[in-house]
């Protein structure tokens, strides 16, 4: 029975597909169009959960998550862009292209949530004959996920493009997402305007999947696409996820600091540089550019976790304490298990150097209810970094050997 369900339609399209058809032979086509199958299946089976149809027809892709939970949907749909699109900057085909100082066969990619029809429409074989049933889906919403895969593609490389209602339920599931309003789109046969979208920034779970496979061959490929297109701040963003997953601070500093000369607007940038100045104990400047990226997003909270480490160094004690206050009693309640956690911990080692110990407790244990065992760890962890002024104190041996009074006894599981 036909019912109506709200789906995210992820839609992927080659770019200069039809072009390339026209000079190449058809052998070499069928194996172009092959490895695109290869990649494209690779991609889904890692973000494949709760995928509900997937059509792969030709140089086209049509993903259709509709589990039910539409932030879920959402943030496997994004996710498998990304990584669908990191994949094919990588594939062959684009090696042999750069190899030939050719530029690469981009992704147009365009993702749209909206109400569909689900039903189960008949099969008819070969020989006309009935062989069985199979769900699909049908809507206005389909065909506006391909409309803004088309003006993805616009200029020389494309972006990844998403609908208003994409973004909305993204914006309440992550913060590391970053994108830019291009404006009312009319596609044709509309009477009005449509939000859309582009993607800024991936979620660092992608470059870290990247970073795991032939680091040195695939940051070359990425670095030599780069060149091709200079202004692609969401390729910059891949780089310097792969670099921060390997701790190469001073190339994470170079390429946010060429990030910044593209799009100073993208708060990331200065969060990501923030982090690599840290790392190389530059504290101050480090602490101005965590500031540029909570003036630009005041919701940025990873950014107050990284502004309140840096006034630890600095020794500046109170400011450290308001910064963690003021984002605690900021942050949404579903998003409190990301970050109370840090905030916390830190907002406790600023009263432990300050010498107010029972404060300094209190937040231990507010840090661990939100961080468990992970807390536990990084006060195991401490050799008089934050908290030598409490090493005497009973409560927080036993606090730092994972005792934790709950209900009157009983341990935080590791």
């Amino acid at each position: 029975m036909a019912k109506k369900v709200t789906a995210t339609i992820l839609f992927v399209d080659i770019m200069d597909s039809v072009e390339i058809a026209n000079y190449w032979d058809t052998r070499r086509y069928s194996d172009f169009l092959n490895e695109f199958r290869r990649v494209m299946l690779r991609g889904i089976s890692a973000y494949e959960k709760d995928i509900k149809d997937v059509q792969l027809k030709g140089d086209e892709l049509v993903v259709f998550y509709a589990s039910g939970d539409v932030r879920r949907d959402v943030a496997y749909a994004v996710h498998l862009a990304n990584m669908l699109k990191i994949l094919w900057y990588t594939s062959r085909t684009n090696f042999g292209r750069i190899r030939e100082g050719k530029k690469i066969l981009d992704l147009g990619i365009g993702i749209n949530t909206g109400e569909v029809i689900s039903d189960y429409r008949p099969i008819i074989n070969g020989t006309q004959k009935f062989a069985g049933r199979r769900r699909t889906y049908e809507g206005f919403a389909i065909s506006l996920a391909k409309r803004i895969e088309g003006f993805s593609r616009l200029g020389k490389y494309s972006r990844i493009m998403a609908g208003h209602r994409t973004i909305a339920e993204l914006g309440r599931l992550y913060h590391h997402y970053e994108y830019q309003f291009m404006g009312l789109q009319k596609f044709r046969g509309m009477s009005q305007g449509i939000p859309v979208f582009e993607l800024k920034s991936c979620y660092s779970q992608e470059a870290e999947l990247l970073a795991e496979l032939d680091f040195k061959l695939v940051t070359n490929q990425l670095e030599q696409i780069r060149m091709f297109d200079p202004g692609n701040v969401w390729l910059l963003m891949i780089l310097i996820g792969i670099y921060s997953k390997k701790k190469n601070h001073k190339k994470v500093e170079k390429l946010c600091r060429e990030a910044l000369t593209v799009d100073d607007s993208v708060s990331n940038i200065h969060y990501e540089l923030g982090v690599s100045l840290h790392e190389q104990k530059k504290y101050e400047e480090a602490l101005k550019h965590f500031d540029t990226a909570i003036n630009l997003r005041r919701d940025c909270w990873i950014s107050y976790v990284g502004k309140s480490v840096c006034l630890l160094n600095l020794e500046s004690w109170d400011e450290c304490i308001e910064t963690c206050r003021y984002a605690i009693g900021k942050i949404p309640t579903w998003l409190k298990g990301q970050f109370c956690d840090d905030l916390y911990y830190y907002m406790a080692a600023a009263y432990a150097w300050k010498g107010h110990v029972k404060k300094a407790i209190a937040n231990i244990k507010k840090a661990i209810q939100f961080g468990g065992a992970e807390i536990i760890r990084q006060l195991q962890k401490d050799q008089g970094e934050n908290f030598c002024n409490l090493y005497d104190n009973a409560e927080f041996k036993r606090l730092r050997q994972g005792k934790w009074k709950k209900d009157g006894k009983g341990r935080v599981r590791k």
